[in-house]
């Protein structure tokens, strides 16, 4: 589990990322074992109708431990992204989204 601080500074370093560049620029990205991957060749916007990115990431964590707890970002839709910290006990999930030009946050 990530400490609540890691997570806010995750969260910090997106919002700033989005800001920067847009939700056009934004690429799903992986945080683990204190490493960052942008995960290119995976859709930067979610695929309801395939497998979601949380499952594709859940494979790949699988071969280099399966309890290791991590963080993905990903667009859920052209204005909106998802932030999910994966973990033993469960996940916890952030919805970012751009509201009148500006940037929010909330926790799910």
């Amino acid at each position: 589990m990530l400490a609540p601080s890691a997570l806010q500074s995750i969260l910090d370093q997106t919002i700033k990322i989005i800001n920067e560049d847009g939700f056009d620029g934004y690429l799903p990205t992986l945080i683990y074992d204190k490493q960052v991957a942008v995960l290119e060749g995976v859709p930067a916007i979610q695929d309801t109708k395939g497998h979601s990115h949380q499952s594709i990431v859940d494979g790949w964590i699988a071969e280099i431990s399966p309890s290791l707890p991590y963080v993905i970002i990903f667009l859920d839709s052209p204005t909106s992204a998802r932030m999910i910290h994966v973990k033993l006990d469960g996940n916890d999930q952030w919805a970012i989204s751009n509201v009148g030009g500006c940037i929010s946050v909330n926790h799910l």
